[in-house]
């Protein structure tokens, strides 16, 4: 049997006071390198952070594992009104400790990083590539890339993969239905120049999660909108309308024979309104 898993993540925001911080990052200083004090909210993200990565790792046993993170590896230093730092190479650095957790493990093999939205990542993409150049140091003896938008063979399948695209939608009896054309249309342009559409479209920057499926012409697909690694802060509101629910995590997808056998995602589902009785 060949089996081979991907772990999905995306949106960590690394220098957000409400994004993605491992605890035991070290900033460094001229006068003395000093730890980050971690907020509540990114002591809750951490610990479902850690969550995700045993539960994936634990399915995926001693198979390979290819990691794809899909953009915002940082916070960027525009919306800076929420920000744990808004010092470029500190952030760089909390998301090059975001990564320890996963890349320890043996048998990643693999690692995509994937760009996102330019003013999370410096513009022009500084903090991916730096990011990625310092991780090929550290880790040589795994197969690291940075991307914008790539079509992956992994395991047999092919594996569409980009920061941007379709939302969730606006309304409960609506969702999905923006994800299916969006993939519909895909599915489409790719028979039409004679190409056989990717099984696995992969999909971050709007912080929720879904998954939608369709067959078409004897071709079968999926499209994953990926949860992320952050919660709402004033902005994120703002363009999304006070939306209140969260989803956070980590998404596993095992592959078996060269097709998807099964699609897990490690996620946590919250409500960010306070409550109260009067």
């Amino acid at each position: 049997m060949d089996r081979k898993i991907i772990l999905a993540i995306t949106d960590t925001h690394g220098g957000s006071s409400v994004g993605l911080c491992n605890p035991d990052t070290i900033l460094k200083r001229p006068n003395g390198d000093i730890n980050p004090a971690l907020s509540e909210s990114q002591k809750f993200l951490w610990e479902v952070y850690e969550w995700g990565i045993r539960e994936t790792f634990k399915l995926a046993g001693d198979d390979e594992v290819l990691v794809i993170h899909d953009g915002d590896i940082t916070q960027g230093i525009v919306f800076n009104e929420e920000s744990l730092t808004n010092a470029i190479a500190d952030q760089i650095q909390i998301a090059f400790a975001n990564f320890q957790p996963i890349m320890s493990r043996d048998n990643v093999k693999h690692l995509r990083i994937v760009t996102g939205t330019p003013v999370h990542e410096m513009g022009e993409n500084s903090a991916p590539i730096l990011l990625s150049e310092m991780m090929k140091l550290k880790y040589p003896d795994v197969d690291i890339r940075l991307v914008n938008h790539e079509l992956i063979n992994y395991g047999g399948i092919d594996i569409d993969v980009a920061h941007h695209g379709a939302s969730r939608g606006y309304r409960v009896w609506l969702e999905g239905n923006q994800l299916r054309f969006y993939l519909r249309n895909i599915m489409f342009n790719e028979i039409l120049a004679g190409n056989k559409p990717p099984e696995l479209v992969l999909r971050g920057h709007y912080h929720t999660y879904r998954v939608e499926y369709l067959e078409m012409m004897d071709n079968k697909s999926w499209i994953i909108l990926l949860p992320s690694l952050t919660l709402m802060d004033n902005y994120s509101r703002k363009v999304t309308r006070s939306e209140y629910r969260n989803e956070i995590g980590v998404v596993a997808i095992e592959i078996i024979n060269n097709r998807i056998h099964d699609i897990h995602p490690f996620i946590k589902r919250i409500d960010l309104r306070v409550k109260e009785t009067l």
